[in-house]
């Protein structure tokens, strides 16, 4: 995990890694989590990990981005895991996948932030995926809507790591506040709807083909 303090329309030099106390190892790792030898730094919005038609263990993230072989850094700012601790009381399918969501991060951060090793056989080939969560620095005061919070920590990282961070996102109205801070953008299409669910608890059936006699 790393900690990254400054504020979106501070200068580069005020976006600094904070030290956690007594870590005198921390310089060392928060170059190796995002210097260069991480080529694509991509945050994604709180709703594509619940409303994404692949689970985040399933989720290409090179073919869905058009990175091909390049290593992605997977960073998930604290704001994104409160809102996916909070979305997990709202019950339904949504609840799952928060839920898991957050399970499956945290697994995988303490395991070492491996999330998907690289494959140049596989088709279509890709690269080395790992993981990060960005804690917020010590004193760090969010701003009062998530969405800009969202944005300003990858703004942040951007000016710290000196590469340029991409934020996937469902939303519209998130899109153009990461466009607006110069942040690159990946604008998926609206997942489909649920199925409509009959009376009695199953599913709508759904329509079938014709077929020619």
């Amino acid at each position: 995990m790393c900690w990254l303090g400054g504020r979106a329309g501070q200068p580069p030099a005020a976006a600094v890694v904070r030290r956690p106390p007594g870590d005198r190892s921390w310089g060392r790792r928060s170059v190796r989590c995002f210097g260069a030898e991480y080529v694509h730094l991509v945050v994604l919005d709180t709703n594509v990990y619940l409303h994404h038609e692949r689970k985040l263990e399933d989720l290409n993230l090179a073919d869905e981005l058009g990175l091909g072989i390049a290593t992605i850094r997977l960073v998930v700012p604290m704001v994104i895991v409160n809102e996916l601790v909070k979305a997990k009381l709202t019950g339904g399918d949504k609840s799952y996948r928060a839920g898991y969501s957050v399970a499956y991060i945290d697994r995988v951060v303490q395991a070492g932030g491996q999330l998907c090793a690289a494959d140049y056989d596989a088709n279509p080939p890709h690269g080395e995926v790992r993981v990060n969560v960005l804690l917020d620095p010590m004193g760090h005061v969010r701003l009062p809507i998530n969405d800009d919070e969202i944005v300003d920590r990858a703004v942040a990282l951007a000016a710290f790591s000196g590469r340029p961070v991409r934020l996937v996102t469902f939303d519209t109205g998130m899109a153009m506040r990461a466009r607006a801070a110069n942040l690159k953008v990946y604008k998926l299409d609206q997942p489909p709807p649920p199925p409509k669910r009959q009376p009695g608890g199953g599913q709508a059936p759904t329509a079938r083909a014709k077929t020619r006699g």
